[in-house]
């Protein structure tokens, strides 16, 4: 999915601050200037369910399908991040439990007022775009408690 292109910047510029390895999009539908941006200066891997002849030639070479509701881990295996832009909630399940397999972070940009059902996750506010953060560091010390 897609956020306006101030929005993309913002939060491209937030991953690239914060990561510096393998990222993932998950459900990047059709297009993504997020995961374009990224693709200058980070491994990105964009995905979704849709055959690859669907997405536009921008991110078609970092665009691999899968489901992540029935992934493919080795696909998520070493990455820093996942992060989707307005996932329907059955997604944000799914992002949570292959991140807590591959002990990586989680991004979830919301579309405005919707609210996650991602507990763990910290309502972030970076330069006025909002989004859900989950930190794999701190699920493990609260898993370990």
């Amino acid at each position: 999915m897609s956020i306006s292109q101030p929005g993309s910047l913002l939060l491209s510029k937030f991953i690239r601050r914060n990561y510096s390895r393998r990222v993932v999009e998950v459900a990047c539908g059709k297009h993504s200037r997020v995961a374009s941006a990224l693709s200058r200066s980070l491994e990105i891997i964009a995905t979704d369910v849709l055959e690859s002849e669907a997405v536009d030639d921008c991110i078609r070479p970092l665009y691999t399908r899968d489901d992540i509701m029935s992934p493919d881990l080795q696909l998520y295996q070493n990455s820093q991040l996942l992060y989707s832009i307005r996932p329907p909630l059955e997604i944000q399940h799914g992002m949570l439990n292959v991140a807590q397999v591959v002990h990586a972070d989680v991004l979830i940009k919301p579309l405005g007022n919707e609210i996650t059902e991602v507990m763990q996750a910290y309502l972030r506010n970076y330069h006025g775009i909002a989004f859900y953060h989950f930190r794999a560091d701190t699920a493990l010390r609260h898993r370990t408690r």
